[in-house]
């Protein structure tokens, strides 16, 4: 995977300081596939089966406030997501849209049943790995100034949380990374490349970045 700039600014103007960015609303793929990876489960983390995107899919505010979170986290300036005048485009100088195109989860959960009474952790623990394209679009141009493609791998480990809440922790990595790559004016960095490849051949998950619009 590379990154491609784009438009007649250069890259650096990314960069410069001072600059607020508007956080689009998050395109979660359709295709990802029904099944994201393998489940574990108990004291043992025996396998248990499959985790089916439907359990892991966040709903579209929480993945776009957590997308704009990993961004803050990254170093961006971005403007509130529930902020009305900002929705509007006023008080931002670029617009961020991202696309949520490729999720694999491996997670140990709590039983069900009685199982969960006798398990002595309540935690959802694990990694994953997720793939998001994105663009950045300047003030009152529709060509994007830079986009790229950000595969970034994640561990988790959380106290009463759900597989939803670990997908949202992979986006927030995710976003960390896409603010460092603006930041670095496009350039894919290390391991990514990598990550995405690993996530590519995956075959419980589904990868389709190429000739997606956001």
């Amino acid at each position: 995977m590379t990154f491609v700039l784009m438009g007649a600014l250069a890259a650096g103007q990314v960069a410069a300081g001072g600059v607020t960015y508007r956080v689009e609303p998050l395109a979660i793929d359709t295709r990802v596939a029904d099944v994201v990876g393998p489940r574990r489960s108990g004291s043992l983390c025996l396998p248990a089966g499959s985790i089916a995107w439907r359990e892991a899919r966040p709903e579209p505010r929480e993945a776009r406030e957590a997308f704009a979170a990993g961004l803050r986290a990254g170093g961006l300036t971005v403007a509130d997501t529930g902020n009305p005048f900002a929705e509007g485009g006023r008080g931002a100088d670029r617009a961020i849209r991202a696309g949520l195109r490729g999720v694999r989860l491996s997670a140990c959960v709590p039983p069900g049943g009685l199982g969960r009474l006798l398990n002595h952790s309540h935690a959802v623990k694990g990694d994953g790995l997720v793939a998001m394209s994105w663009r950045v679009y300047a003030r009152d141009q529709d060509a994007p100034v830079v986009a790229g493609v950000t595969c970034v791998a994640f561990a988790y480990r959380e106290a009463r949380a759900t597989l939803m809440t670990m997908t949202l922790a992979g986006i927030e990595a995710a976003g960390r990374h896409i603010a460092a790559d603006v930041l670095a004016d496009g350039r894919l960095r290390a391991g990514e490349e990598e990550g995405c490849r690993r996530l590519s051949d995956q075959s419980g998950a589904t990868f389709t970045v190429a000739g997606g619009d956001e």
